[in-house]
């Protein structure tokens, strides 16, 4: 097994609903991400998934809080930073490719700066430099007349293209690591399963760890080096994919599975 990157400790996050008790979101949540793996993590809806990624990135703001845990990223500790730390990790260090791209673009200014501003502020770069590089990023997601995309505005580009131009955002800086929250989600089928493996593409290409969260077993499990289950905020499965597939054993994971059309005769006894 290779080094570990990420490791997460007995983490509690809560949410503040107004009554005397909190809501628990994550309940003593432990999880290790490794270099260079492709590590999934699988729940539905509700189990707590977005805000893990939130917290990891120091993107989780009230009524959600912090009650206890630790997260260490190559044996920092991330939770006691300070938001100016966190900015420096963020998209340098850590980037993150949205469920929804209209998340993360500014509505009001073009496209194309928004990537350069991440390169300037994380890599040094000048504003000419930094559009050069930006035009690369484009192109290499696969994107089309680029020196238009550069200048255009969010609304102008169709979901699928938004999702291309995170993901070259997201490879930008070339982060140890990227958490691809339900990347395809927003997406037909048919472009589900070519924003995933450009995804996997660019995890190849610069050796990065990928934390890919979805709903979705199917679409996400033949891509993971292993797999964990999430419930109800706790992981309560993990391991080898194939292991996980072959020989689920918490009730939730072999729910999932059935659920699932292409791996159901894996939570299915076989014949003698």
């Amino acid at each position: 097994m290779n080094q570990s990157l990420l490791k997460i400790i007995d983490l509690t996050v809560t949410y503040n609903t107004g009554s005397v008790k909190k809501k628990p979101i994550l309940k003593n949540f432990s999880l290790e991400i490794f270099q260079d793996e492709i590590l999934a993590i699988i729940g539905e809806s509700g189990c707590g998934k977005t805000t893990l990624a939130m917290t990891i990135l120091s993107l989780l703001f009230p009524p959600a809080a912090i009650e206890g845990g630790k997260i260490y990223f190559n044996g920092q500790d991330l939770l006691s930073l300070r938001p100016k730390q966190h900015r420096k990790i963020r998209w340098n260090d850590i980037a993150i490719i949205f469920q929804e791209p209209n998340s993360v673009f500014d509505p009001l200014r073009r496209i194309g700066p928004q990537i350069a501003e991440v390169l300037c502020l994380h890599k040094g770069l000048n504003k000419k430099a930094a559009k050069a590089r930006t035009l690369e990023l484009l192109a290499s997601v696969n994107l089309t007349h680029i020196k238009m995309l550069f200048s255009a505005y969010p609304h102008k580009l169709s979901t699928g293209m938004l999702q291309r131009t995170m993901i070259a955002m997201a490879v930008a800086c070339q982060p140890c690591l990227i958490i691809a929250d339900e990347p395809t989600s927003a997406l037909d089928k048919d472009n589900q399963q070519i924003i995933l493996d450009l995804i996997l593409q660019k995890k190849k290409e610069m050796k990065q760890s990928l934390l890919l969260i979805s709903h979705d077993i199917q679409l996400v499990a033949e891509s993971a080096d292993r797999i964990a289950i999430m419930h109800d905020g706790r992981i309560v499965e993990i391991g080898e994919k194939l292991n996980v597939l072959a020989n689920p054993q918490h009730h939730q994971t072999q729910l999932l599975l059935r659920a699932s059309d292409r791996f159901a005769s894996n939570s299915s006894p076989h014949p003698s």
